[in-house]
């Protein structure tokens, strides 16, 4: 199964909608993206307090008139630096750290 199209984007966690500016770049094909919205924003509802933007590649599949997506999560050592303050990092990060990976 090969993707008829690929689209990259950056999305913050839920809030994914068909507004600006996902919208307009979506909005040139003709696919139902309802169904990606909804299931991008159930995915990423935990992840709401943290602020996180999610690199996310859309895979627009012609003869299905489906859309498929895969969701990047962000890499330990990006939390390591999100929740360094002043070069020092405390349990309470690893705490929650840890927290975020094993709810992805």
């Amino acid at each position: 199964m090969i993707a008829n199209k690929v689209i990259s984007v950056f999305l913050k966690a839920n809030e994914a909608n068909l507004s600006s500016p996902l919208g307009p770049i979506l909005s040139q094909y003709d696919y139902d993206f309802k169904e990606f919205i909804s299931e991008f924003n159930n995915i990423t509802q935990n992840f709401i307090e943290f602020e996180l933007i999610f690199s996310v590649f859309i895979f627009l599949m012609k003869h299905e008139k489906k859309v498929y997506f895969l969701c990047k999560f962000p890499t330990t050592s990006f939390f390591i630096n999100f929740f360094t303050f002043n070069n020092k990092i405390f349990k309470t990060d690893i705490y929650n750290i840890t927290k975020i990976k094993v709810n992805f």
